[in-house]
């Protein structure tokens, strides 16, 4: 388990302990609360779509990674504040029927320059199907405690 800064080490990779199921009916929901896009909705605009079914929102996506990535155990340290995100990719869609998982590897971990008690790390956050292709992808960096 990670609860300081001195707690995670660059490379450390961590991964879901399952997967989630992606289904139309998730993707409905979703798409109808949040991004109601016409293809995320109905059936027949679906079909038409350059995927030839329903695809998950990059909202969606996002979320079920989040969700996903707190799965791992990584975000267990003594979070103080999100400081960005960069580089957000969606390599291949989120389509009905894929099953997902989360992964997460430390890309980098430093001492606040500014700051004794804190500390800066950067994580790759991905979110992978059963193909093992990376769909989702991103980089966040928090500033996190250091051990008292």
């Amino acid at each position: 388990m990670t609860k300081y800064l001195e707690d995670l080490a660059v490379g450390m990779k961590l991964v879901s302990p399952g997967d989630r199921l992606i289904t139309r009916a998730d993707i409905v929901a979703f798409a109808t609360e949040w991004d109601p896009q016409l293809y995320h909705v109905d059936e027949d605009a679906a079909q038409r779509s350059p995927f030839g079914k329903f695809c998950a929102s990059a909202l969606h996506s996002m979320a079920v990674c989040q969700k996903l990535a707190h799965e791992t155990g990584i975000f267990e340290y003594e979070p103080i504040i999100g400081l960005g995100i960069a580089g957000l990719a969606f390599p291949k869609p989120v389509l009905e029927g894929d099953r997902v998982r989360g992964q997460v590897t430390v890309q980098d971990v430093r001492p606040s320059k500014s700051r004794s008690d804190q500390g800066i790390v950067t994580i790759l956050v991905e979110l992978v199907n059963q193909d093992d292709d990376i769909v989702l992808s991103y980089t966040i960096t928090e500033l996190v405690k250091r051990r008292p």
